[in-house]
């Protein structure tokens, strides 16, 4: 009989919904994941430049002298070395295809974080949209509460009137405490679900 008095009055004081409801704006939630998500992508972005940094020295051409014989005005050749330059010009080919290579990186780094940026924002959705529900079904479970903590108050009147038999109060003040129960496991559940929320929308990186 104590436990149940003890259990009674612990689920007295549990909090109403007014006051686990504390999560910000739906609005500042899905900026607060866009934010994070925009901020991963320059920092994706910058790591790329920074890998590519010195890469211009490969673009370096390789320079060769080399000597052969000259020329007169009239195409005849002469007994006489003339230095001549040669260079590689594969270098400017390679050029435009690492330009291209490195546009279609930037390119792939911005696709894979839009579509990780709208996956997220489509899970906070859902999420969003679950807690609103069983937000509403705390609503309709703590105004049914009233009632039955009414009759409950009732029947340990006529209990103490020696009114109903001990068996019937006992029975509607178990069905009394498991109610009130349900509602201690909903309002666990919300609160579980709003720290998903907050974790989910990177509220607290900020």
């Amino acid at each position: 009989m104590h436990n149940l008095f003890t259990l009674f009055w612990l689920l007295l004081a549990i909090p109403t919904l007014a006051q686990i409801d504390t999560l910000p704006p739906a609005d500042s939630l899905f900026q607060s994941l866009k934010n994070y998500h925009q901020n991963l992508l320059q920092a994706q972005l910058t790591e790329f430049k920074i890998s590519e940094k010195g890469a211009w020295l490969k673009y370096i051409p390789s320079i060769g002298i080399g000597y052969n014989l000259g020329t007169d005005p009239e195409g005849n050749l002469q007994n006489v070395l003339r230095p001549s330059l040669n260079y590689n010009t594969n270098v400017i080919y390679r050029v435009r295809q690492d330009k291209e290579a490195r546009q279609a990186k930037m390119k792939s780094i911005k696709q894979t974080a839009q579509l990780a940026s709208q996956n997220e924002q489509r899970k906070l959705e859902l999420l969003l949209r679950k807690y609103q529900n069983e937000v509403t079904e705390l609503e309709f479970m703590e105004q049914l509460n009233e009632i039955d903590t009414e009759l409950y108050e009732i029947a340990t009147v006529q209990f103490a009137a020696t009114e109903i038999a001990p068996s019937t109060y006992l029975s509607q003040k178990r069905d009394y405490l498991q109610k009130q129960f349900e509602i201690f496991q909903q309002q666990k559940l919300i609160r579980s679900l709003a720290a998903e929320i907050r974790q989910k929308s990177m509220l607290n990186n900020y």
